[in-house]
């Protein structure tokens, strides 16, 4: 019975767990009762608040509403009756300075004709006296037309306004014209040529020291008002006018300086070469004179020793160089100025493709006449062309911006054209004999015939020296190695084959050069009567060649071993084979004492016909040979000592021979010479000076 006890229990726990939640349960509910209540109670007070506000507050709020908005409405009238007060007399404010400006620039007939009123207002309101304040003043009037405008009312105020707004702005688009003129100047040709090095290239640390424009914030401050407030980008032409005939006009006094001082050098050097000497003066600059020497520039171009100087004739060729590259220097000016002065990025590419246009154009024309009236001097070509072949780009671009493309672009092809043809000239007229000669003094120019190969007179040194044609080829061939990627690429690439590789065109025209040179000198050497003297002339010129090709500074080398590695060699070898052809010349004193060794002690008769042959073959090839020359004297010496090698031992032994002749004192009234009597008359050899 034990578990049917046990359930009752349980079912008992339950039920009073259940009374406890029920008495728990009705509690919560008076509770809530309560709070119901006091809700609703709380709510119908504030209905009853809200009610009272609705009757007493809501009244005056909507009254101070009205009040504020009439309020708001008072101080916009004050405002704008106080902008109306404030724009209304700013048109006559700047009509009186308007006026002013008028009153200055009339007449004094106009003055006089003028009513006294109007003459006694006019006062100092001129934009250049105080260009801050005038502008203060526009800025203003500018406010009040938009103020204006914005009330139909004011229709007639604003017409007014906008044509004193007008007149204001066309005074000071005038007044930008006034301006850059008055703080622009011309850069001084001086000044221009000192920031050029040796190479006319531009030393841009000393061109920023060029200042052509003296208050750039000024104008710049007076451009960009103008532009921030709409007005046209014409007024832009007075800066681009009067710069660039600044610019023409620094170029052109270059040009007449260097002009005049070229006829004076001329003149110099024609009164010189009258005296059997030619120097070039050295004239200095001045303020007025520029001259060519100061300057130190590239086209005196002098080639290593033994291989000439030159003295450039192509002065008007030099003057197109220097003015282009004063042009260039100008630019770099001209773009820093007109960074500063033109703010406004847009408009700065129009005001530069205006500012620089006269001035390029005038440098295409001294281009052009200096190509055209060039004296034949390659030489004097190859700097101005190199010069301007670097820079083609920069001034392709000028040009084409400028409108004048199409004559830079036909100057430039002159130019290169010009340069082809005398390198062609080389091989149609002579090679040196025609427009390649560089290095010829003006009396020796004089003699040498200007025609080919045909003619029946040809120039031939008397003392075998080195012929001009030598020295002038060889200069050339410096000159071209000197500016080889230019020639490369704006000469020879004009008549190079579609396939031929580009590296070997300068190889390919030295290497023919110095064959067509060969035949020149074969031809010159078989002119001369004496074949001795023709062997000098060949030594003399094959050691020239060599000595060039042999240093190293020359860069020629380098250039023909790209075409004939062994191009060195082929001219030692000549020299040697000269030497040979030389040592022919005393075989008739060698002859005379072959034999003796043969010849006996005793046999004085023999002794004494050797001894008079001797002396006689001896001083007749020395006497013949007095006036030879051998230029380098280490040359000079290798060939004396071939001489003597050849000469000396034998004369010693029938020197020697005779003198041991017992009683010889017949012998004595023969030997002229002893052994060192006879080395010091063959040191005398090809002495010039004796």
């Amino acid at each position: 019975w034990a578990g049917p006890m046990s359930s009752v229990e349980a079912l008992n726990k339950k039920l009073q767990q259940d009374e406890d939640w029920l008495r728990q349960f009705e509690a919560n509910v008076t509770r809530s009762k309560q709070l119901k209540d006091g809700i609703e109670k709380i709510l119908n007070d504030f209905e009853n608040h809200i009610d009272q506000l609705e009757s007493n507050v809501f009244p005056m709020h909507e009254k101070n509403g009205k009040l504020q908005i009439k309020q708001m409405n008072i101080q916009k009238l004050l405002k704008t009756i106080d902008a109306t007060i404030q724009f209304y007399g700013k048109s006559g404010e700047l009509e009186s300075a308007i006026r002013t400006i008028y009153f200055w620039s009339i007449t004094d007939t106009e003055i006089s004709m003028l009513p006294t009123d109007q003459y006694e207002c006019s006062s100092d309101g001129s934009p250049a006296l105080d260009l801050t304040a005038y502008l203060e003043q526009m800025e203003h009037l500018q406010q009040a037309v938009a103020f204006f405008h914005a009330h139909p009312n004011y229709g007639t105020q604003l017409d007014n306004m906008k044509l004193t707004l007008e007149s204001g702005c066309v005074l000071l688009e005038k007044e930008y014209r006034n301006v850059v003129h008055a703080n622009s100047h011309a850069a001084e040709a001086q000044a221009v040529i000192d920031c050029l090095d040796e190479q006319y290239e531009l030393m841009q640390s000393r061109a920023r020291e060029i200042h052509t424009l003296s208050n750039v914030d000024k104008v710049a401050k007076l451009g960009e008002w103008l532009l921030k407030h709409g007005r046209s980008s014409r007024f832009l032409s007075h800066y681009s006018s009067i710069r660039g005939d600044l610019m023409v006009r620094t170029l052109t006094t270059i040009f007449q300086s260097h002009s005049m001082q070229s006829i004076t050098d001329k003149i110099a050097g024609l009164s010189a070469a009258a005296n059997s000497s030619f120097t070039r003066p050295n004239a200095s600059f001045s303020a007025k004179n520029i001259s060519t020497t100061s300057l130190k520039k590239a086209t005196r171009f002098a080639p290593e020793q033994g291989m000439g100087v030159r003295e450039a004739e192509g002065a008007d060729t030099e003057c197109g160089l220097l003015v282009t590259a004063a042009f260039v220097a100008l630019v770099y000016v001209e773009e820093g100025n007109l960074d500063r002065a033109v703010p406004v990025f847009e408009k700065r590419a129009q005001v530069h493709r205006d500012l620089l246009k006269a001035p390029l154009n005038y440098v295409i024309k001294v281009l052009t006449k200096s190509v055209q009236e060039s004296e034949g001097s390659l030489a004097a070509l190859l700097p101005l062309l190199r010069f301007v072949a670097a820079r083609h780009v920069q001034l392709s671009t000028i040009a084409e911006n400028a409108h004048l493309e199409q004559p830079y672009q036909s100057c430039f092809r002159a130019l290169t054209l010009r340069c082809s043809s005398y390198i062609a000239d080389y091989f149609e007229r002579g090679a040196g004999e025609g427009k390649l000669i560089i290095d010829i003094d003006r009396q020796k120019r004089s003699s040498i015939e200007e025609t080919g190969f045909g003619t029946e007179v040809k120039f031939v040194p008397s003392d075998g020296n080195v012929h001009p044609v030598t020295a002038s080829t060889l200069n050339t061939l410096y000159l071209l190695s000197h500016y080889r990627q230019v020639v490369t690429n704006q000469v020879l690439s004009l008549n190079a084959q579609p396939n031929e590789p580009v590296a070997l065109l300068m190889p390919k025209l030295f290497a023919k050069m110095l064959s067509h040179l060969g035949h020149v000198l074969k031809a010159r050497a078989e002119t001369y009567d004496d074949p001795t003297l023709s062997a000098i002339f060949s030594l003399n010129n094959s050691n020239f060649i060599a000595k060039a090709l042999g240093d190293e500074s020359s860069g020629l080398l380098p250039v023909l071993r790209e075409q004939n590695a062994h191009i060195l060699q082929f001219y030692l070898d000549a020299i040697q084979k000269h030497i040979s052809e030389y040592m022919a010349s005393w075989y008739p004193v060698l002859q005379t004492i072959t034999a003796v060794d043969q010849l006996h002690p005793d046999d004085r008769m023999a002794m004494r016909n050797m001894i008079t042959a001797f002396t006689r073959e001896f001083e007749q090839t020395v006497s013949a040979q007095r006036g030879y020359c051998v230029t380098d004297p280490v040359l000079a010496d290798q060939v004396r000592v071939k001489v003597k090698a050849a000469v000396v031992p034998m004369y010693a032994k029938l020197y020697n021979k005779a003198n041991a002749i017992t009683g010889a004192a017949s012998l004595s009234s023969h030997l002229r010479y002893t052994e060192e009597s006879l080395d010091v008359n063959i040191d005398r050899l090809f002495d010039v000076a004796i």
